[in-house]
């Protein structure tokens, strides 16, 4: 990719980038939200399986906004973002 340049895109994001126009036109743009609909989704998992404790821990995680790293903030859930599991689970 060009540093200025738009990327190649594959004929299903270049549609599905022209029907979002909110989004920006570099592919790069919607990494950050795939990443949060992936973790988001991985905590769903959790919260479907969880004992006792998850409202407490979700809402440690958000209080603490932006002061901890996010592989910080998984760690009280049992997520790892390094674990392939991780992304299957976000994925479903």
């Amino acid at each position: 990719m060009k540093a200025l340049g738009r990327p190649s895109t594959s004929a299903g994001l270049r549609e599905f980038l022209d029907v979002h126009p909110a989004f920006h036109p570099f592919a790069v743009y919607v990494y950050a939200y795939a990443f949060g609909d992936c973790l988001v989704n991985s905590l769903y998992a959790v919260y479907e399986n969880a004992q006792d404790g998850f409202a407490e821990r979700y809402l440690a995680m958000l209080s603490a906004g932006g002061t901890k790293h996010y592989s910080e903030l998984l760690k009280p859930f049992g997520l790892d973002a390094r674990d392939p599991k991780f992304w299957m689970a976000g994925c479903r």
